[in-house]
């Protein structure tokens, strides 16, 4: 059937034209050489490039049709209009956005048309072919300009679309970030990204010439890329010159560009890369099309799925390569032996999951091409993947999982997820098939911890626009003093943060346990506290002592928002403390509010403007002044240990962190018995000072977080220590023989005193 329509259209179309030709023809013979206007009109008219309607094209390209059903653009959704449930009607979709949603269709002035529904062809379906019902799509027209020439016999407006057609959308006027949150400025991205620039004077075969060469072609071309794509990016230094020899070079070449990735017409509905993805034995997806898409090119493994060490612009095969050139110095993937971050490797690897459909796009703008943000990211604490926390254990192990919400991306993503649905998370399900595992010997000991990840782009973010996951305000694994649970408040942004740095237990942890404290392990607030200590929640808190903040303390209320949404504290903005003041800096993912001088944390300089905006006149804050504060701290926890240590609890750095001899190397000295004498009550006040040094000695800012009330824990702990009793006698025990002319001493006293020599 559809043959027959095919033939009758252009025979019917033949016949209206030769007909027209003819009156024309007879025209021109009674009129000799003048034309009238209005004939010279409709001749222009007819090589004018007008639209035909889709359903036009689909009589020829049905082929082309078939795979741009599958596509974004093809929009063959559907919902149930009553529930806005997914449903699959196939044909009989009728899409979203679909006719009548928000005056589709019907306005002519809808912005959802402009670009949803552009030339109208959501009317111009083939019945079986391309849909049975009417509903918006971004059809052939669109892209490809009017095709009544190309129907007639000519040529087709946009025969390749190039990416100001794609810009006609993707743009910086997009609106619609609801429904696609990287959909904005893509166009404006893409003009002064790397890939509108590829083509450069090394690709051409001599000076002045405009041809490029055939291997150079292969990434640094649009044309290239279409052409000798079946020379796959797997290809090593000496394979991949040898498989170009004698193979045409390209002439009037252009930029990779929109139509080098993307694929409109190709059957892929999420992400219409232009390389297929690779599935293995059971069909699984072992390598998506958007990783096949860009390693292509951005060459990463070869045939091996083994990260190659002769990408072809591999300084150590190419003696014109460089490092800045390929990502096989930056990026590793699982079975390869070579790349394991035991401590040891000379550089720093993001283990990415192949199979992912956003292996790549979960942590680069793909359009804009700017790795700014991914070499501030690697020069921190979270992107640091040769250091500790992040190889201290093989994280991925089954006696892990307890770990991996905060020391894996994947268990966090996982956690974070969960938490916002109000569902419980669950560490068995992470999926760490993507990395090496541990080695073992013939014995089953340990060589190394295999691949491990640090916390990514994608653990924290949904997506390259820097979408942020919400997790919803953060209920701590640890009881308050009173036993009651902790949920901190909702802070935005900042909940992302507050997911890992609350500490995996809190000074209620002791106050509310039923061990035998002449028999129990220390308990561990477990490092980077600052999100508890900002709330004040975290500490082991003396009874009767009030922790209150004081009346001028405003730092829980950093990067608050109003009800309507506006800065509570201006120049703060509206995501909370953590990103406030540690994501407010120029730099942003360095995560630093200051700028250090060296390797021991001296402060030069404050990064973050969030500062300034309140800290000003009288109290401004500069860097001697931070530097000062720092110092006083470290003095006055100097002062706890002292007495922490006449008690017979010696601190390490380490497990088990407090001793009872001097000697620390031994683990088997750990304390276990916190009794002073016989008095069954002193156990959880002696662990609770303990506590108290070591949470602080691991807050490397709680000087800035929260001072005050690190001040009173350092009081309340010495006060305990120093006499059994909570009686403000702290100042005479720092005055006193042991603390007498220590560094530390003054201090100590300095900081941890109020003016009349009281509690701070």
């Amino acid at each position: 059937m559809w043959e027959i329509n095919k033939q009758g259209n252009m025979r019917w179309l033949k016949l209206v034209l030769c007909l027209l030709a003819m009156t024309l023809t007879f025209t021109n013979c009674q009129l000799g050489d003048s034309k009238d206007e209005s004939i010279t009109s409709l001749e222009a008219d007819l090589n004018n490039f007008r639209n035909v309607g889709m359903d036009v094209c689909t009589n020829c390209h049905y082929g082309q049709s078939n795979q741009w059903l599958e596509g974004q653009h093809g929009n063959l959704n559907a919902i149930d209009h009553a529930t806005h449930a997914d449903l699959d009607l196939g044909l009989d979709s009728d899409g979203f956005p679909y006719y009548g949603y928000n005056g589709l269709g019907t306005d002519p002035d809808n912005k959802c048309s402009s670009c949803h529904d552009p030339e109208k062809d959501g009317q111009h379906l083939t019945p079986k072919l391309t849909g049975n019902t009417a509903r918006p799509v971004i059809g052939c027209e669109s892209c490809h300009g009017g095709g009544n020439n190309h129907y007639g016999v000519g040529p087709i407006q946009f025969a390749k679309p190039d990416y100001e057609r794609c810009g006609q959308c993707h743009n910086s006027e997009f609106d619609h970030l609801a429904y696609h949150p990287t959909g904005d400025n893509i166009l404006e991205e893409y003009v002064t990204s790397p890939h509108n620039k590829s083509i450069n004077e090394h690709n051409y075969v001599e000076e002045g010439s405009t041809t490029v060469r055939a291997r150079c072609s292969r990434c640094h071309t649009d044309e290239g890329f279409k052409k000798y794509n079946s020379v796959p990016g797997s290809t090593g230094y000496t394979e991949l010159k040898e498989a170009f020899e004698g193979l045409p070079d390209i002439k009037d070449a252009s930029v990779v560009q929109c139509r080098t990735c993307h694929d409109p017409h190709m059957a892929n509905a999420n992400n219409l890369e232009t390389v297929s993805a690779t599935t293995g034995v059971g069909g699984e997806v072992t390598q998506s099309s958007q990783f096949n898409t860009c390693t292509s090119c951005h060459q990463l493994n070869d045939v091996n799925g083994v990260a190659m060490t002769d990408a072809y612009h591999d300084p150590a095969v190419n003696q014109y390569g460089a490092l800045n050139e390929v990502i096989t110095d930056t990026h590793a993937m699982a079975g390869d032996p070579t790349r394991l971050n035991t401590g040891d490797s000379p550089g720093k690897y993001v283990f990415i999951k192949p199979s992912d459909s956003k292996s790549c796009a979960g942590c680069h703008n793909p359009h804009a091409a700017d790795n700014t943000v991914n070499e501030q990211w690697v020069q921190s604490a979270h992107g640091s993947t040769t250091d500790d926390p992040w190889i201290h254990y093989d994280w991925k192990a089954e006696n892990r999982q307890a770990c991996q919400r905060c020391h894996t991306t994947t268990g966090f993503a996982n956690y974070a997820n969960a938490n916002a649905k109000g569902e419980e998370y669950v560490a068995s399900n992470n999926d760490f098939s993507h990395l090496t595992p541990a080695a073992t010997d013939a014995e089953g000991n340990t060589l190394n911890f295999g691949q491990n990840e640090s916390l990514y782009c994608w653990g924290c973010h949904t997506n390259y626009k820097g979408g942020i996951r919400n997790p919803g305000p953060i209920v701590a694994p640890y009881v308050d003093m009173d036993g009651s649970e902790i949920v901190f408040p909702d802070v935005a942004a900042s909940n992302v943060c507050m997911g890992c740095h609350t500490g995996r237990e809190g000074g209620g942890s002791i106050e509310n346990s039923t061990n035998d404290f002449s028999n129990t392990g220390f308990i561990n607030s477990h490092y980077l506290t600052a999100g508890a200590n900002i709330f004040t929640a975290s500490g082991y808190e003396y009874s009767a002592r009030d922790y209150t903040n004081v009346s001028f303390y405003a730092h829980d209320q950093i990067g608050a928002a109003d009800a309507d949404g506006n800065e509570v504290n201006p120049g703060t903005g509206t995501n909370g403390p953590c990103v406030g003041c540690h994501m407010s800096a120029t730099e942003k993912h360095l995560f630093e509010p200051v700028t250090k001088s060296d390797e021991n944390g001296e402060i030069s300089a404050i990064s973050s403007p969030a500062c300034a905006s309140c800290h000003t006149g009288q109290f401004e804050l500069t860097s001697t002044v931070l530097n000062e504060e720092k110092a006083h701290l470290a003095e006055s926890l100097e002062a706890l240990k002292v007495e922490l240590e006449k008690r017979g609890y010696y601190f390490a750095a380490s497990y088990p962190y407090f001793f009872s001899e001097a000697d620390t190397t031994d683990r088997t000295k750990g304390v276990r018995n916190w009794l002073t004498g016989s008095d069954i009550n002193s156990g959880k006040l002696n662990m609770g000072a303990a506590y108290n040094f070591n949470m602080l000695e691991h807050d490397p800012g709680a000087f800035a977080h929260n001072r005050y009330y690190a001040k009173r824990l350092i009081y309340d702990s010495i006060d305990w220590l120093d006499d059994n009793l909570l009686n403000d006698s702290v100042k005479a025990t720092l005055e006193g023989s042991s603390h007498q002319g220590a560094s530390y001493q003054q201090d100590a006293l300095n900081y941890l005193l109020n003016s009349d020599g009281g509690r701070p």
